[in-house]
């Protein structure tokens, strides 16, 4: 029988970031688990960039959503790093600063 969690982080006041730089991801505004084994299925923790770690066996969905102001023009690219490997990422040109990007990344993973 699977168990269905939720793990919903909100940050509405993110910053500059630098390019190649860890996107914050804010606190924690709203969580649905159950215990596993004494423990909890999500940790997260914040050190130079926010981490989750997933600390049960299962498949997680994962969705980041983001709606960005472009610095300068060009492409403006947001990438998904698991385990330290980058799996995934989504990008979107502009075509002048201070242009609003929205960017969404769906990935699963499977722990």
């Amino acid at each position: 029988m699977s168990k269905y969690r939720v793990l919903q982080l909100t940050n509405n006041a993110v910053g500059a970031v630098a390019a190649d730089g860890f996107m914050p991801f804010g606190k924690v505004t709203r969580r649905v688990q159950e215990t596993c084994g004494g423990g909890t299925t999500f940790n997260v923790t914040t050190t130079q960039a926010d981490i989750v770690y997933l600390n049960e066996v299962g498949n997680y969905n994962i969705t980041y959503s983001a709606s960005l102001i472009a610095g300068a023009t060009g492409d403006v690219t947001v990438a998904l790093i698991v385990n330290g490997t980058q799996v995934y990422e989504a990008s979107e040109t502009v075509a002048a600063a201070d242009d609003t990007v929205n960017l969404t990344l769906p990935y699963q993973v499977r722990v």
